[in-house]
């Protein structure tokens, strides 16, 4: 019985410590470089899931920034069905100013996030203009809300009256 309590006290304490809970994530990509004759392109994908289960509309923003923190393009998609995906591309040579490119650089990192109210997939690519072949691919990673994932694991002690609790945290 105690140890039932400390349990469900311990549990208690890591959810409050998650915040309230949020419609929406948003996953971040790693930064890229991107220079003239180059496009971006941040794609994501609402899988499906498995039958009889139903699927919900899901509505998503995409952006892609540089590292300082200026919004390069952005778009919303307010009914994406699942099994289906969006892209959103800049181009570096129509749509990136002189401005946009650290004095003296001849490149600009970059990085791509999505914010949705489902779970997406979401990469980010760099693409040569000329002969439109992937030149780069980053992964992405849930970045807000931040989750603790926890994971009990009762032992052959838990029979004597204690139990080994193993938290681990994921960034």
């Amino acid at each position: 019985m105690r140890t039932t309590v400390l349990l469900t006290t311990i549990l208690s304490a890591l959810a409050m410590a998650q915040g309230p809970s949020f419609n929406s994530l948003q996953r971040t990509t790693d930064a890229v470089g991107m220079t003239s004759g180059q496009t971006a392109r941040l794609t994501i994908v609402y899988p499906t899931v498995p039958a009889p289960l139903l699927q919900t509309l899901c509505s998503v923003t995409l952006v892609i920034k540089d590292t300082q923190g200026a919004v390069l393009k952005s778009m919303t998609v307010d009914k994406l069905v699942g099994g289906t995906g969006v892209t959103l591309d800049v181009n570096a040579d129509n749509e990136l100013s002189s401005r946009t490119f650290p004095a003296g650089a001849a490149r600009v990192q970059i990085y791509g996030l999505s914010i949705a109210t489902c779970h997406l997939v979401t990469s980010l690519e760099i693409l040569d203009n000329l002969t439109l072949k992937t030149i780069a691919v980053a992964g992405s990673h849930q970045t807000y809300p931040v989750t603790i994932s926890t994971r009990v694991t009762a032992s052959k002690s838990e029979l004597s009256g204690s139990t080994q609790l193993d938290s681990t945290t994921n960034h």
